[in-house]
């Protein structure tokens, strides 16, 4: 919006700054080869000689006029309507092409996605600004119908027989795809076998065919509250790759012996067929361990391998978190949406032993491929989490130092979670998100560098090839391994890498995606609780306000103007506004008041004992 720009360059060197004038219609987001010119006070000048690759040509605006007036930064203020022979009305939201984008830029309107501040209009605005495809190619349709779910007798003589087995998925209530199930056994002289079964999707998903092109793309699947675009077509999330209760279907299984003790003896992956005893939801299994007797009477037939189930989650998890393993408590929220749209609820996400059963199983499973296939040396997809950063390091020992808690200058994933866990509880919140937001960013990698959060030397993402490329890719790889199809195994080195490198982005474009549908979901919600009062907790602070967070996990921001009492300064070593001795700190617990709801952003402001007035209807969002 403003005339210039700057350029960062990709060796690593200083920002090129760049006037209106020199720019020659480069936008945000583009990638441009630069003139260096002449130094100017503060910096170096440069002038846009080429635009190599312009992502953001297709963008989304809102019609005001002949004018359509884009929704992100970075694009010119204002760009004009090209000729069309649909009328447009002030208002309209709108899915845009730069067809000039000189002195004067132009546009051509691609599509109408309703009136701006129409929730279902705003959360398409979201979806098409992220470049998200919700429908698949002609080849990729054509492709999918083709597919024929049966299992011939030769590939079930060729594959690992687990029929017979008491096998179950476990999933949320709403769930409509099924990629992984499991089975637990208990060994002659106290140990387990854990089986974990994941939908074999490359199966059916052939290489360099339209749909695994297509897959690759987009990366993963993007779940909003209100709709879920997949990754692949029908058929397969929903049909031939879900692992549906009483049908045969094709799965790469995960195989892991473990003693009394919960030690890994011995691991191995075998193609198999498996018949789901039991599609189940996360709330039945979690009833069940609680006794609940229309459970207990319900899945009676399941009782020895549950036992024996939750009997080995709790082994697993209790040794992985005393070896180091990180784990943060924060809130997730959970928004639901009628029939027309509308969000009728938000609340805190609920998390009970039978998530996090299957959680810690989906972990065995995806730390065992890795460190197999790693050991075998074939080229894999690897999820890897770095360290910290030396700089987020010594700024959360900064604010560690404050509270009088010592953290080693090098601290290991051990010395966190310990560190952790021995948080007095008022300074637990605080300390948490300092934490996590000293983390490094998990990513997809060619090379095994390790999970530092989790602590794991070996760990890649095998349990989702439904809705992640990765672990789709990792499947492929594994199969050719176990076909003996490695002759020429190494020329996919250099395509772990561009899998690594696709899907990284795709899942950060997800997430940006699904938190901005959030963040609108949300502040049409607040749009009707104008004037309610709410216990908070001090969720960001910056040098231009306060986040604070409500008990159902919304956010919303106090501006520093409405701060009273005088002028606050930002302390950025203990993440607090500061003014004499009154502080807004991270993780203070407060009250707040919603003011309104402006361009989707939630506006508070603090009202102290106002809380006591306020009723028990509105201590919390949801009620």
């Amino acid at each position: 919006g403003k005339n210039y720009a700057f350029f960062v360059p990709d060796d690593g060197g200083g920002d090129l700054f760049i006037g209106g004038s020199k720019l020659h219609g480069a936008i945000e987001g583009d990638v441009v080869r630069v003139f260096a010119l002449s130094a100017k006070e503060g910096g170096e000048e440069g002038e846009v000689a080429e635009i190599i690759d312009s992502p953001n040509s297709q963008f989304v605006g809102t019609v005001r006029g002949r004018d359509v007036i884009p929704d992100i930064k970075g694009m010119p203020a204002a760009v004009r309507i090209g000729d069309c022979g649909e009328k447009y009305s002030d208002g309209d939201k709108v899915y845009a092409l730069f067809t000039d984008k000189g002195a004067d830029p132009q546009c051509r309107i691609l599509e109408k996605l309703g009136l701006a501040g129409n929730t279902d209009a705003e959360v398409l605005s979201a979806i098409r600004s992220y470049r998200i495809e919700e429908n698949f190619p002609v080849a990729v349709q054509e492709e999918a119908a083709a597919i024929n779910g049966a299992i011939s007798a030769e590939t079930r003589a060729a594959r690992e027989d687990f029929t017979g087995d008491t096998v179950i998925t476990i999933d949320g209530a709403h769930s409509k795809d099924f990629d992984d199930a499991v089975c637990v056994k208990r060994l002659p002289g106290g140990g387990y076998r854990l089986y974990v079964h994941i939908a074999d999707v490359t199966e059916y998903v052939k290489e360099g065919g339209a749909i695994d092109n297509d897959a690759l793309k987009r990366g993963t699947s993007v779940y909003f509250s209100d709709r879920v675009i997949p990754m692949l077509p029908e058929i397969l999330c929903n049909d031939v790759c879900s692992l549906v209760e009483g049908k045969e279907r094709l799965v790469l299984s995960c195989i892991i012996d473990y003693s009394a003790a919960g030690e890994v003896m011995s691991k191995r992956i075998s193609e198999g067929v498996i018949r789901s005893a039991a599609r189940t939801t996360y709330d039945e299994i979690y009833s069940f361990f609680r006794g609940d007797a229309a459970m207990r009477e319900k899945y009676s037939f399941l009782e020895e391998m549950l036992s024996a189930a939750e009997e080995l989650y709790r082994i697993l998890n209790k040794k992985r978190l005393e070896s180091g393993s990180i784990e943060f408590d924060f809130i997730e929220t959970e928004i639901t949406v009628d029939e027309k749209g509308e969000v009728t609820d938000v609340r805190a996400a609920e998390r009970n032993d039978a998530h996090r059963l299957i959680e810690e199983f989906m972990l065995a499973a995806n730390a065992a491929v890795a460190s197999l296939y790693d050991r075998i040396g074939i080229p894999m997809v690897y999820r890897v989490h770095a360290a910290p950063p030396p700089e987020k390091k010594e700024s959360l020992a900064e604010l560690l130092k404050t509270l009088g808690i010592k953290l080693p200058d090098d601290p290991t994933p051990a010395d966190i979670s310990e560190m952790l866990a021995s948080v007095e509880p008022r300074f637990k919140e605080l300390v948490n998100m300092a934490t996590l937001r000293s983390m490094s960013k998990a990513e997809y990698k060619a090379s095994n560098d390790g999970h530092y959060g989790l602590n794991f030397p070996d760990y890649c993402h095998f349990t989702s090839p439904i809705r992640r490329y990765p672990d789709l890719a990792v499947h492929r790889m594994v199969k050719k391994y176990i076909s003996g199809s490695c002759k020429n195994i190494g020329k996919y080195a250099e395509w772990v890498k561009e899998v690594s490198r696709i899907s990284s982005a795709a899942e950060r474009r997800a997430e940006e995606a699904e938190r901005k549908v959030d963040d609108i979901l949300t502040a049409k919600y607040m749009e009707k609780k104008t004037g309610e009062i709410y216990p908070a907790k001090i969720s960001g602070v910056t040098e231009w306000g306060v986040f604070a967070r409500l008990d159902n996990g919304i956010e919303g921001c106090v501006r520093i103007e409405k701060l009273k009492d005088g002028v606050y300064s930002y302390d950025e070593k203990t993440y607090s506004l500061v003014c004499g001795k009154k502080r807004y700190r991270l993780g203070d617990e407060t009250v707040v008041r919603v003011d309104d709801v402006t361009d989707g952003r939630i506006n508070f402001s603090f009202v102290g004992s106002e809380v006591e007035r306020c009723g028990k209807k509105n201590r919390t969002a949801s009620e």
